[in-house]
């Protein structure tokens, strides 16, 4: 089963237990399939590197270097081969659009409103990770 997690939920998965760190695990365990794209990537390294989180990442003793080396290990890079303009009220979210297109990918796991209000496209489901979690896998 293929999925895109937008970046909040890849952060969440990375510094905090509950229900996205367990579907990271799954991941880690070739259990599900984790999709990204390079522009995610440069955006998960700069969300990270955010004052807010710093504190957290020291805390679990570790550094953004080794957080996104764990991430590049459990995902699988795509290529994006069709630019998606307008769909999503906030542009910086059609990424997770095209990555879910270049990778088929059925699910994007996400708590931005702005990808949620969409529901689905083009047969993708765009679900909360507890909605996932309850629904789709149980």
């Amino acid at each position: 089963m293929k999925m895109v997690f937008d970046t909040n939920v890849i952060v969440s998965a990375l510094l905090w237990t509950g229900i996205p760190h367990e579907l990271l695990v799954m991941a880690k365990k070739g259990e599900i399939s984790l999709a990204m794209s390079f522009d995610m990537l440069v955006e998960l390294e700069e969300v990270l590197g955010r004052e807010k989180f710093q504190h957290r990442i020291k805390a679990i003793n570790t550094t953004i270097e080794e957080l996104i080396s764990s991430i590049k290990l459990i995902v699988k890079f795509y290529t994006v081969l069709e630019k998606i303009e307008g769909i999503c009220l906030d542009i910086d979210d059609d990424m997770f659009l095209e990555c879910a297109i270049a990778s088929n990918s059925k699910y994007i796991l996400s708590g931005d409103m702005h990808l949620l209000s969409l529901g689905s496209f083009r047969d993708i489901q765009i679900l909360r990770p507890r909605d996932f979690y309850d629904n789709i896998l149980k």
